[in-house]
């Protein structure tokens, strides 16, 4: 009875220990043995493989990567080429040019109209007839907002107290004295102008803002608003040309 109870414990000890069942290393025969080794070598090789083909995927998956980047900087390239060799063929215009029909701005204003001059010698100089607008009626400040009567109305003149100190132009025809115009894009931009400042839209969507171009020690200067990469409003003129929210 003893020897009995003595094998069942022996036989439940080694099922635990997970001793029945394959024979032990030192009980295997060299067949066996050669079939594990086999098998562990066939194993490292499948591994072996796998990883060398996620290395050839990799290196394929970043040569199509760069040659798909550098296609689009090849037709990025292209385009502004072609931006270039289009404001190389626009007109020359003229500094000095007058009158309702005008479409020149300059650092310093506007038809004969300089940045400086209060309204009547505006009138005087330009022969043209500048009204309120009534937008900033309602401040108890004077600034005021003004338009060239029978004129372009993508134009408005910020007065404060009796002086013009910007111009505003947002139309398709208007145009610098160097020839960039609403639409072009921010590399043209910066590219016919050294720009001296830059800064944030803080009303636009991330990327957009607003480039200076200052002459005369900042007494007056360009403002390019630039949204979505191209441009889309000019100020010129003097310190009004900084505002955000023009006469608020």
């Amino acid at each position: 009875m003893a020897e009995s109870i003595n094998r069942f414990i022996i036989c439940a000890v080694a099922a635990t220990l997970g001793l029945s069942g394959a024979p032990a290393a030192s009980q295997q025969s060299p067949a066996q043995i050669k079939a594990q080794r086999d098998r562990a070598a066939r194993d490292s090789a499948a591994r072996a493989l796998t990883e060398r083909e996620k290395a050839a995927a990799a290196a394929k998956a970043s040569a199509a990567a760069k040659a798909r980047q550098a296609q689009a900087a090849k037709a990025r390239d292209a385009r502004l080429e072609a931006e270039w060799r289009d404001w190389a063929r626009r007109p020359k215009v003229s500094q000095t040019c007058t009158g309702v029909d005008c479409r020149v701005v300059t650092p310093e204003g506007w038809a004969g109209i300089t940045a400086g001059m209060n309204v009547a010698t505006a009138q005087g100089a330009s022969g043209l007839d500048l009204r309120d607008d009534g937008h900033y009626a309602e401040l108890d400040y004077d600034c005021r907002s003004y338009n060239v009567y029978e004129g372009p109305e993508e134009i408005s003149m910020l007065v404060e107290e009796g002086v013009i100190t910007s111009i505003e132009v947002w139309g398709p025809k208007f145009q610098t004295d160097r020839g960039i115009k609403l639409g072009d894009s921010e590399w043209l931009v910066r590219r016919v102008y050294s720009i001296t400042r830059v800064e944030p839209d803080i009303y636009g969507e991330k990327g957009d803002k607003k480039l200076f171009f200052d002459v005369n020690k900042g007494e007056f200067g360009i403002k390019f608003s630039i949204n979505g990469g191209r441009l889309t409003g000019i100020t010129v003129g003097g310190k009004s040309r900084d505002y955000v929210e023009h006469c608020l």
